[in-house]
């Protein structure tokens, strides 16, 4: 489940709150990597990262290649695992577990 500014037809609760913009957890203020978000996994409530990246990438094929059940299982494989790959004729979604404090820094109030 995305935050809720990014849901369709999400009304910014500092319009209902009163509250200044700045101060409210769904403010939409420039983030220094738009292209990573957090979310809550619907299936089981875990946190996990979403990473916005070209269909056509590079990142694609290797995670793509990389969710094969043999290579997931390889105890040389320290690669973070990925959870499910979205993608459209642009764009794929790729979603990993959220791993901390480095995801934190990177998501912080997406």
């Amino acid at each position: 489940m995305l935050r809720p500014r990014l849901r369709p037809g999400w009304t910014p609760s500092w319009r209902i709150s009163g509250e200044h913009p700045l101060d409210a957890e769904d403010t939409n203020y420039i983030h220094p990597f738009p292209h990573l978000t957090d979310a809550t996994r619907i299936s089981d409530g875990k946190l996990v990262s979403i990473k916005r990246v070209f269909s056509n990438s590079v990142e694609v094929k290797i995670a793509t290649y990389l969710r094969n059940p043999l290579f997931e299982k390889d105890t040389r494989n320290h690669c973070v695992p990925i959870l499910d790959l979205f993608e459209d004729e642009q764009n794929a979604s790729i979603s990993s577990p959220f791993s901390g404090m480095a995801d934190a820094v990177r998501v912080a109030d997406a």
